[in-house]
């Protein structure tokens, strides 16, 4: 005790498995502050949770338990898988805290070896007993989501609530769920995408595409491509191919990242459509380059030896030739904190016939995945089967499925110039000209064609000037409409405006 503030150290010993405990971790003495016991307690609750521990624990419970998994408590159970648990969809990190470090006894204590599902139900109710049904149902998500990872790490043999959770989803009405997804907010407005993509470089918003900072490559990178996770984990430099008769970039997808942190090929039937090639707009192709240039300055690797380092790298060991990609739970979390930190408001309704409150500007699914398609659909203009195709999703008619090849070059680039569309309005800048398409080299007119056509649609909105020209060896004809009210033809090799 000193001035009237408790004050304590803390260590870790090693669970007596063999009959004998020892120390495991450091001393620890920071944060052990409080003015009063409850206090001070609270914060020795926190120190499990510190990355400098957290994985001490994790392995010593494991080690202990390693023979008799089912008999570990499910607060247990859920320490030691709380990385894993990071990459679930409904997983909240805060909702399980609040669950399973309260001092709710009959929850945190409960085995999967005397597992009594009356009691827990029961336990949950008596604590939600005030709650709204939409945060009732995510307690039970966080204990459905620890016994699905414990099956899917093969700590135990089944989930033993898979048939109460699926009860208490299925209580919620479709009715409410069509009302639901009617209303929800779906997609962010230009100046919430600014901000995302500004506030994590600190940077201007016609520079954000400048910043070396990786959680804007992250949060960009996610926006303009809608790359899930797990494949931007799986992808290394060797992925990004360039395509030089166009003067653009493009990702190929041929992999992902398991949940065990391992690369597996789509190599299944079902997984074809997985395989696909992601135009890179410029913008995003050069904070990509700046980090590869970054990445060879700062560890000295030659260009021969670039292409097996992961794009999302977390560390770099050149000395044992060892490089190891940022798992999905971390890229997950840097674009939840990125969502999370634009500050939505929230906009709750009572949902009909069961007084459910719910907050319509809180998408429960990948809102950088239903944010790419309304951009893509209302901004760039793309068309569905350009949209279901770059987001690896079944084809909409029979014409994108059978007859057109999204791979071409071509087409690449057509599909990264209405990408532009999107992103010029995030960078755009009135001194700036903005220049729609510079060169096209494949189109070609002379001896081998008798002629060859061009036929373009520029739809601009604002603008003081606006600057068209056709330059060619062989001259050209050409007419141009402005608002169908005025046309200009001429015989000459150059038109202009």
């Amino acid at each position: 005790m000193r001035n009237g503030i408790k004050a304590g150290i803390a260590s870790y010993y090693s669970h007596p498995f063999n009959g004998s405990e020892k120390k495991i971790t450091p001393s620890i003495e920071k944060g052990l502050r409080g003015v009063n016991e409850t206090q001070f307690f609270g914060k020795l609750e926190q120190i499990p949770f510190y990355e400098s521990v957290d994985y001490i624990i994790r392995k010593d419970i494991k080690k202990a338990y390693e023979n008799n998994l089912h008999e570990l408590s499910l607060k247990s159970l859920w320490f030691i898988q709380r990385k894993e648990l990071q990459s679930q969809n409904k997983y909240n990190d805060d909702v399980a805290k609040e669950l399973l470090c309260s001092n709710h006894k009959i929850i945190e204590d409960m085995t999967y070896k005397e597992f009594d599902k009356e009691q827990l139900s029961k336990a949950i109710s008596q604590i939600t007993e005030n709650f709204t049904q939409e945060k009732k149902q995510r307690y039970w998500d966080q204990i459905y989501l620890v016994y699905k990872q414990a099956v899917t790490s093969n700590y135990l043999p089944m989930n033993p609530v898979i048939d109460v959770y699926q009860n208490l989803s299925n209580k919620l009405l479709k009715e409410q769920q069509e009302v639901r997804n009617a209303l929800t907010k779906k997609q962010l407005s230009i100046n919430e995408q600014i901000k995302l993509l500004t506030q994590r470089g600190g940077v201007s918003a016609r520079d954000w595409d400048n910043t070396l900072s990786i959680k804007t490559i992250i949060i960009a990178f996610r926006l303009f491509t809608a790359i899930p996770a797990k494949e931007m984990c799986a992808l290394s430099w060797e992925d990004v191919a360039y395509i030089p008769e166009y003067g653009i970039y493009q990702v190929q997808i041929t992999k992902y990242t398991s949940d065990k942190e391992q690369i597996v090929p789509y190599g299944a039937k079902e997984d074809w459509l997985r395989f696909r090639c992601i135009p890179i707009v410029p913008a995003l192709a050069g904070i990509l380059l700046a980090r590869k240039k970054y990445i060879q300055n700062k560890y000295r690797i030659k260009d021969e030896n670039i292409d097996r380092i992961p794009i999302f790298c977390e560390t770099i060991d050149k000395r044992k030739n060892k490089q190891k990609a940022m798992p999905i739970w971390k890229i997950n979390q840097i674009c939840r904190d990125g969502i999370n930190s634009l500050g939505i408001e929230e906009m709750t309704i009572t949902l009909p016939e069961d007084d459910t409150e719910t907050d319509l500007n809180k998408y429960r699914n990948d809102l950088f995945v239903s944010n790419f398609k309304f951009c893509g659909n209302h901004i760039s203009k793309m068309t569905r089967g350009e949209i279901n195709y770059l987001l690896g999703i079944t084809a909409p008619d029979t014409y994108s499925k059978h007859y057109c090849d999204y791979t071409n070059d071509a087409i690449q680039f057509s599909m990264a110039k209405k990408i532009e569309r999107w992103v010029s309005l995030l960078r755009f800048d009135e001194k700036e000209e903005q220049s729609a398409i510079k060169s096209m080299t494949r189109i070609k007119a002379g001896p081998y064609i008798r002629s060859a056509s061009i036929n373009l649609c520029i739809k601009i909105k604002k603008a003081k000037k606006i600057s068209i020209s056709v330059n060619s060896e062989y001259g050209c004809k050409g007419t141009m409409i402005l608002s169908d009210e005025k046309e200009v033809t001429t015989d000459d090799g150059k038109v202009t405006y």
